[in-house]
């Protein structure tokens, strides 16, 4: 029985919910729920949701909840009354203060009640992120283990559904740094233990460094890079950049340059330019700060030239300049099936003249020289150049067209 106070305050509530009569008749006594432990008959505690499930044995359309100062349950710190739902009614006890063990006890609108049960403290949960090396550390700074990172739970900042598991193989900590993101984290309930979810922790994941700067000039053929920079060269964007494939690299380099830093293999070069190929670079580890993010840059394809014949520069198999030359000057015969616009210089590569039409006859007496050279576009480099030498009338071909002309460019 409970003392005189608490018998009142029960059949109060039992008056104004029509359970007893307004002359004091009581009703059947109806039993209560009871419970020796949290998952006990009547009284269910859900470590995992962090709940309480009652069950109204004998039909009650009403139980409370009781919040007791201590595992006595002398002193009682606050009653709560809820509906009963198809026999029982769940109840979430994260009103409770977590952080320690708390009692409750229920009841329904009969003068019984259920055993005492403890609500078990909530562990407390220590986890930050280490932006320098990216990785989840504790309190002492030292890297949380696989095995102890797959014991925590994790959502988004505004998430509602919880991942049960932090570890490397299910979350993948370098994609969250591109940008940066907040979780929510928290050790996983235990039902053995009957320990609940841990408390819950903000964990903010830094974005790393904004991806640095690449210049490209296609008209002198150069790419520029900052300091402190490492580059990855891949034919396109399907192949992957593995870490050895990053090569330190910083400075204006030309094409040529900047693939032998990215440790392409001499023979290769001239393959790779007239393919295309994906440039790749971020700012290098240091003991301070992580890489940054990644600056992807596609080059396409540059025109390689080459004089296999002597006076016969081609540009692939289907682009050309056939020069003719007499002791007095050289005529240019252009084929640009491909769309090859060519230009050629006179003074060393200082000045350029574009080469309109399909033939131009240049000043050049024999012995001189002259450059030619595929022009840069806007999204495309301008070729290595060739130089050419007027060997005068003996080694002459059949002339091409007659047409002069040409713009000069610099």
């Amino acid at each position: 029985m409970r003392n005189k106070k608490f018998f009142a305050k029960a059949l109060a509530f039992a008056m104004v919910m029509g359970t007893v009569g307004v002359h004091g008749a009581v009703a059947s006594p109806v039993s209560v729920v009871k419970a020796t432990a949290p998952t006990a008959t009547g009284v269910e505690f859900k470590e995992g949701s962090y709940t309480v499930v009652i069950t109204a044995e004998n039909g009650e359309a009403y139980v409370c909840l009781q919040v007791l100062k201590d595992s006595k349950g002398e002193k009682v710190s606050g009653e709560y009354w809820y509906a009963v739902d198809a026999g029982a009614v769940t109840v979430d006890l994260s009103f409770l203060k977590a952080t320690k063990k708390q009692y409750i006890r229920a009841y329904g609108v009969a003068d019984s009640e259920s055993a005492i049960v403890e609500i078990p403290a909530q562990p407390k949960t220590v986890i930050k992120y280490n932006a320098k090396t990216q990785k989840f550390v504790d309190k002492s700074k030292s890297d949380i283990s696989d095995t102890d990172l797959a014991k925590l739970q994790y959502k988004t900042l505004y998430g509602s559904t919880w991942n049960d598991d932090l570890s490397s193989t299910s979350f993948d900590i370098a994609n969250a740094a591109t940008a940066g993101t907040t979780l929510v984290v928290r050790l996983k309930a235990d039902a053995t233990a009957h320990t609940p979810a841990g408390t819950e922790v903000k964990v903010k994941i830094a974005a790393v460094a904004k991806a640095p700067k690449v210049k490209l000039d296609f008209n002198k053929d150069a790419i520029t890079l900052p300091k402190g920079v490492e580059i990855a060269v891949q034919d396109d964007m399907t192949a992957a950049v593995e870490p050895a494939d990053w090569k330190e690299a910083s400075g204006k380099l030309t094409q040529k340059e900047l693939l032998g830093k990215a440790g392409v293999a001499d023979t290769a070069i001239d393959t790779t330019l007239e393919s295309g190929y994906t440039l790749f670079v971020r700012t290098k580890k240091t003991e301070k700060k992580a890489t940054s993010n990644m600056a992807i840059v596609t080059v396409k394809a540059t025109p390689v030239l080459k004089q296999a014949t002597k006076g016969t520069v081609t540009n692939g198999a289907n682009d050309k300049i056939a020069c003719t030359f007499t002791d007095d000057d050289a005529t240019l015969t252009v084929t640009s099936t491909d769309g090859t616009v060519w230009a050629y210089s006179l003074d060393g590569g200082r000045k350029w003249v574009t080469i309109e039409g399909t033939s131009v006859k240049l000043n050049v007496k024999k012995g001189d020289k002259f450059m030619l050279r595929a022009l840069a576009t806007e999204d495309t480099f301008a070729s290595n150049t060739e130089e050419v030498e007027n060997t005068g009338a003996t080694t002459q071909t059949t002339p091409g067209g007659t047409t002069p002309g040409g713009t000069t460019t610099s």
